[in-house]
């Protein structure tokens, strides 16, 4: 099926919603299929064009390289507030399912497959609700559309164009999925990833054992003392996602020896303080070789620094005004959370910002294969845009 929106009113109309939302969830656009993450920017480009946006797209220099980053803009006066929206347009590397499982399962409310929920139904919540605000309204607000290409991994290499959006900015809204099922976040922890590489001597273990000094052992030791710096009382996480060697065998003294280490905090305070105890954990080798005494050289570095989001009063505030907006709509109490994971909305922050999360679609199972959205959701929380915006224009 080839899906192209003629106008955005399409977003309007449900089946032809529905229809356009499903060519958008076929599309392969896990984060290292830089062509496909392409492609579904220029996608959101042909429902954000007719809405009056002006779209750019803006290349990453970063070493890693990944798709490119959409920056959208409909502004009609400096002086006029800005809104801005951040979602993704990434889904999560790995098991990139058939096109096959992205089928509309009308039976059970349900669209399912990776990356529906986590992010592309979100952003359809976000398309849907500006085309019925721009259709309803007498717009004088500004309006700036931001779709990573691979946030996923972090947003690498867009991290300060972030910085600079949120000073054009006074209220930024994301459109992840909502918190459990339905609820809003207004904290996020943040987040530092380290690699970690451990440098041995490679030796039989046999014959040369003596003379060897083995990566995986001094790595083995350096995991056990990160793992005692998790403090769930302080909120603090230390998680090892990943381990390789060098060695395929069981008679090598194994030389080489890689870990990814994940760091999760609530503040700025508990990060620093975090790191100082790790780099006290990588800066002491353990092992030596036997023969002369010749021990591991442990090397790391931070390959993503996302800092947390807080809750400030500002922000609740016109958090609590968005919830009971999506409350009356869907007729249930919808909380003010705090997630445990990061995302873009934490590169915007900055004080007298106000910022949101988790204004995207409702469903569960992010990140498997089974994960899904609810139909319903994508009705009542684009509506609960419109009427959020309504409210805060109004305010103006």
């Amino acid at each position: 099926m080839t899906y192209v929106s003629p106008h955005y009113s399409d977003l309007l109309t449900e089946e032809k919603f529905l229809n356009a939302l499903e060519h958008y969830c076929r599309i392969r656009s896990g984060t290292s299929n830089i062509y496909g993450v392409n492609e579904a920017q220029n996608y959101l480009i042909r429902f954000l064009e007719p809405l009056g946006f002006i779209p750019e797209l803006i290349t990453n220099l970063d070493e890693r390289n990944s798709g490119e980053l959409l920056v959208a803009r409909r502004m009609i006066d400096a002086k006029l507030p800005t809104v801005l929206f951040i979602s993704h347009a990434d889904t999560l590397d790995g098991n990139e399912l058939d096109q096959n499982r992205y089928s509309l399962l009308l039976t059970d409310k349900k669209i399912v497959g990776q990356g529906v929920l986590d992010d592309k139904a979100s952003q359809f919540v976000a398309l849907r609700g500006l085309a019925h605000f721009l259709s309803e309204a007498n717009t004088h607000i500004n309006l700036i559309f931001v779709s990573s290409p691979n946030e996923e991994l972090g947003s690498y290499g867009f991290q300060e164009v972030f910085n600079q959006l949120s000073l054009e900015a006074d209220i930024v809204l994301g459109f992840e999925p909502a918190l459990e099922g339905k609820d809003l976040v207004v904290a996020r922890r943040g987040n530092r990833w380290y690699d970690l590489e451990v440098t041995g001597r490679e030796a039989h273990a046999g014959r040369g054992h003596k003379t060897g000094v083995n990566a995986a052992h001094e790595l083995s030791i350096l995991i056990s003392k990160l793992h005692k710096l998790t403090n769930y009382n302080k909120d603090i996480t230390v998680n090892i996602g990943e381990i390789k060697t060098s060695s395929q065998t069981y008679n090598v003294v194994c030389g080489r020896a890689f870990a990814k280490v994940d760091t999760r905090f609530s503040t700025l305070k508990d990060r620093e303080e975090l790191h100082k105890k790790i780099l006290k954990v990588f800066s002491r080798p353990h092992l030596r070789a036997f023969s002369d005494k010749q021990p591991c050289e442990v090397q790391w570095k931070i390959v993503d620094d996302c800092p947390p989001l807080h809750s400030d009063k500002p922000s609740r505030k016109w958090a609590e005004l968005y919830a009971n907006t999506v409350g009356e709509i869907e007729s249930r109490k919808i909380e003010l959370r705090t997630s445990g994971g990061g995302a873009d909305v934490c590169y915007f922050n900055r004080k007298g910002l106000i910022v949101i999360d988790g204004l995207g679609a409702c469903g569960e199972a992010m990140h498997r294969s089974d994960e899904y959205v609810q139909i319903e959701s994508l009705w009542s929380r684009s509506l609960a845009l419109k009427e959020f915006l309504l409210k805060f224009q109004a305010t103006f």
